[in-house]
């Protein structure tokens, strides 16, 4: 029961901080890591994924923005599907937990975003994995609950 008071306390917190702020877009402080050539859901992510469906379904005014990403070996357009299997992966396990469809926004970088230019360095392994991720970030849906748009200030 106690873990459950946290991650309650956590989503009143992060709720209140995003209405006070009024944020666009802001991060989700964890990312989901993929090995090698996969775009199979790791059980670690997984349990990061079910705490993000339940923030999703507290604040349905919420959208979600999936980018999906590689390492930088293999070829652009390669790697450019390989980011959107595992954009993919992502949205289809969270649908799969009550999030609907159109809350979830997918943009898959490839290999054209890396947190280690390995073209630059040599590259370790780990730099590698860092670099084959999907981000998540949240930002204010332009959509109301009932579903009809509203009018956005627009600089």
């Amino acid at each position: 029961m106690f873990w459950y008071q946290i991650v309650k306390q956590a989503l009143l917190h992060l709720e209140f901080f995003a209405e006070l702020l009024d944020l666009q877009l802001y991060p989700i402080s964890s990312l989901r890591y993929f090995d090698f050539d996969k775009s199979m859901l790791r059980s670690v992510h997984k349990k990061e994924l079910e705490r993000t469906a339940i923030m999703l379904k507290r604040m349905p005014n919420l959208m979600l923005y999936i980018e999906g990403h590689t390492d930088q070996r293999g070829d652009e357009e390669y790697n450019k599907a390989l980011s959107e299997r595992r954009a993919d992966a992502v949205k289809a396990y969270l649908t799969k937990r009550g999030i609907e469809e159109n809350r979830m926004e997918e943009t898959w970088f490839g290999e054209t975003r890396p947190v280690h230019d390995c073209n630059e360095v040599t590259c370790t392994p780990a730099m590698h994995q860092l670099n084959r991720r999907t981000e998540l970030r949240v930002g204010k849906s332009q959509f109301t609950y009932s579903g009809r748009q509203k009018k956005v200030d627009v600089m």
